[in-house]
């Protein structure tokens, strides 16, 4: 993934209002995140991305997937499989709740109280669930584990959104964006 790269852009180009890009802690999040979900999306929400795009963002999708992976799309589609990654992940979802928790005293952010990268990366992560398959993002909801993960997510994006209103001055913004 290229998230990383894009932020840095992002940040050195729209300085205003900052937006911290690295800490320890965050960088644990966002490491135990991709290991207890990407399982999830590897067996979920990859095979189905196909399906929300144009025919020929479809083709190229396919070709370097395919190529990638040595088989068809359709092959990862396997709903014994997909149900083994869900039940492999419930344990490891407490840890990784608890490090989002970490800081909840300090703000509404998972690193206190401004948003960082982390949030930015858990919550696209998350909507990217949503857009390619309502039923998935749903399943993360009313998993009992992921529950508790699931409305700190929420609270995030809710507090994210207010803070960006506050900080961005949109004719800037725009102005910008169409330079």
């Amino acid at each position: 993934m290229d998230s990383a790269s894009i932020a840095q852009f992002l940040e050195s180009t729209y300085p205003d209002p900052p937006v911290p890009l690295t800490s320890e802690l965050g960088r644990e999040i966002e490491a135990k995140s991709r290991a207890v979900v990407g399982p999830i999306f590897f067996t979920s929400v990859m095979p189905r991305e196909i399906g929300i795009l144009s025919p020929r963002a479809q083709e190229y999708f396919r070709r370097t997937r395919e190529a990638s992976l040595g088989h068809r799309l359709e092959d990862l589609l396997d709903l014994d499989k997909e149900e083994q990654s869900w039940d492999a992940v419930e344990d490891d979802t407490r840890a990784v709740g608890e490090l989002m928790q970490m800081n909840r005293a300090d703000g509404p952010f998972l690193l206190g109280a401004r948003p960082t990268y982390t949030d930015f990366f858990i919550a696209g992560s998350l909507q990217s669930a949503r857009v390619v398959e309502e039923s998935v993002f749903r399943r993360f909801l009313s998993t009992l584990v992921l529950g508790r993960f699931m409305r700190l997510v929420c609270r995030i994006w809710r507090r994210r959104i207010e803070w960006v209103e506050l900080q961005v001055k949109p004719s800037s913004v725009v102005n910008n964006i169409a330079d």
